[in-house]
């Protein structure tokens, strides 16, 4: 039986997907991709020049959704609400509805991307969160008159909460459970924070 090109490109990808999970971008073996995907290596070569090209096809699509969610959530024009902390809810939902669609292609994002060029993405991840905290809790601290005499402290916020989020989606699949648990991670975080700061 003669497979159709988008059939075989569609093999291709999910075996590569579970090479990626199991071994990570360094450690992946395009021959090995090949026969789970029950292909010549040459026609993975013909599909994806190399590697590199291969892994982007499968992480893009997940990294433009997280980096889009986090540019785009809670922008506005109202400054009362654009201080909210409420909006970092927002931003982790949004991140949940792309691991959920996502679930695989994210962990391996996360944990298996070393010497692609996504390796850095949980800093970038810290990073948008850190600069969005600075956004909407620094001037409403400062409207209050709470100052914040080290802003390192923002940057440990955003590590510890974006870890936390990584530790839930890492070791739980029940979607209800990552919701809860989530949820507390925010109460935690961010439940009278002012008054925590003062």
């Amino acid at each position: 039986m003669q497979y159709l090109k988008e059939e075989v490109k569609n093999r291709i990808l999910e075996a590569a997907i579970r090479e990626f999970k199991e071994n990570g971008y360094v450690d992946a073996s395009m021959r090995t991709i090949a026969h789970n995907a029950g292909v010549a290596l040459g026609n993975v070569y013909r599909y994806f020049k190399n590697k590199d090209e291969l892994f982007n096809e499968i992480m893009e699509p997940v990294y433009t959704q997280l980096m889009t969610v986090l540019f785009d959530v809670g922008k506005t024009d109202d400054a009362e609400q654009r201080i909210q902390v409420l909006y970092i809810m927002d931003i982790v939902e949004k991140i949940m509805e792309v691991f959920h669609k996502y679930s695989t292609e994210f962990i391996i994002l996360i944990d298996k991307s070393r010497g692609s060029k996504y390796e850095n993405f949980t800093e970038e991840l810290i990073n948008l969160i850190e600069n969005r905290l600075k956004c909407e809790l620094v001037p409403k601290f400062t409207r209050i008159g709470i100052e914040i005499k080290d802003e390192l402290i923002i940057y440990v916020v955003a590590s510890s909460l974006v870890q936390g989020m990584l530790v839930i989606l890492r070791n739980c699949n029940d979607e209800v459970r990552i919701k809860e648990l989530m949820s507390q991670l925010l109460i935690l975080y961010f439940s009278d924070i002012i008054e925590r700061f003062k």
